[in-house]
Order: structure tokens, then sequence, then C-alpha cells
């Protein structure tokens, strides 16, 4: 995928989830609206793109963990937000 295709997958599932506003980098406030957006965006990336389904769809942890084993992110950077 496309860093273009990305995008358009995120505007889209944006639109899914009705959000009103997305913040890729901002306030601590916002943060946990943008976690929760994020994640859902990568379980439906995983699912759409890469038929990965061997996860709990509902569980942020799980989704994670098969977003860094597909490489689709690096660093343990998300698995510390879980503790935020």
């Amino acid at each position: 995928m496309t860093v273009d295709e990305i995008l358009q997958e995120i505007v889209k599932i944006c639109r899914q989830y009705d959000a009103r506003e997305v913040f890729w980098f901002g306030s601590r406030a916002k943060f946990s609206i943008t976690f929760d957006l994020s994640w859902k965006v990568m379980k439906d990336i995983l699912i759409q793109y890469y038929a990965i389904t061997e996860f709990i769809a509902d569980s942020p942890r799980e989704v994670l963990k098969e977003v860094l084993k597909a490489e689709l992110i690096d660093g343990d950077v998300w698995m510390e937000m879980l503790q935020c």
C-alpha cells in the first residue's frame, strides 16, 4: 500500500466511525480518541488488505501485536501507549 492509499483508508474509516476530529499529534486530552481510532484503523487494514483475522477483534493489544508481526508499524511505542 502506498501512503496515499493508507490516508484514503483512514479518511474512509473516520467517516465510517463518524470521527469529527483526528489528531495524530496533539494534547494528551485528545490521546484516547486518537489511539482508539488508530487501532481500529489498523484492525480494518489487517482484515481488508492482509486477510488477517486470527486476533481478538475488540482488543487493541491483540490488534497491535498482529500489526507489529505484519510489519505495518515498528517499535514498541504503540504497546507502551496501552499503559497510559
